[in-house]
Formats: structure tokens, C-alpha cells, sequence
């Protein structure tokens, strides 16, 4: 990528899921891999105190890749 001229730019994301009965569910979104695993240490305070381990509730799942592209504003008459 050269500085100023950003004509397209990859954003990977990570999900923090919980697993769920019928399905798991993405509950925060996150940059990093590692944003999302402190997430889950801060959450597993509140699963201790429910007496479940906070690794069998909570994964991190690698999203899949959003391309963002810089194309402008076209004028359309």
C-alpha cells in the first residue's frame, strides 16, 4: 500500500462467539485476535461465579475478510 493513494484495503475481524443450544452467536466484533481473547478474560469473572468454565461458553472465530475499496463519487446526470 502506498501512502496517499489507498485504492483498496483488506479489514480482517475477529468474532467472539458464544455457544449457544441452538447455535452459536457472534457478541462483539474486534481487530485482533488478541483484543478478542481479553474480552474473554474479562468475561470469565461472571462465568466463574455461574460455575461454568468460560472456554467451554466462549471461542474466538476468525471473520470472514471485508474488502473496502476507495473508488470515489461518480457524477451520474
Amino acid at each position: 500500500m502506498k501512502y496517499g493513494m489507498i485504492s483498496s484495503m483488506t479489514v480482517n475481524h475477529w468474532h467472539l462467539m458464544l455457544r449457544k443450544e441452538h447455535g452459536d452467536v457472534a457478541i462483539a466484533n474486534f481487530k485482533t485476535r488478541r483484543e478478542a481473547q481479553e474480552e474473554i478474560e474479562n468475561r470469565s469473572s461472571v462465568t466463574l461465579h455461574l460455575g461454568t468454565n468460560p472456554k467451554e461458553i466462549y471461542y474466538v472465530k476468525r471473520a470472514g475478510r471485508k474488502r473496502y475499496s476507495s473508488g470515489g463519487f461518480q457524477n451520474r446526470e
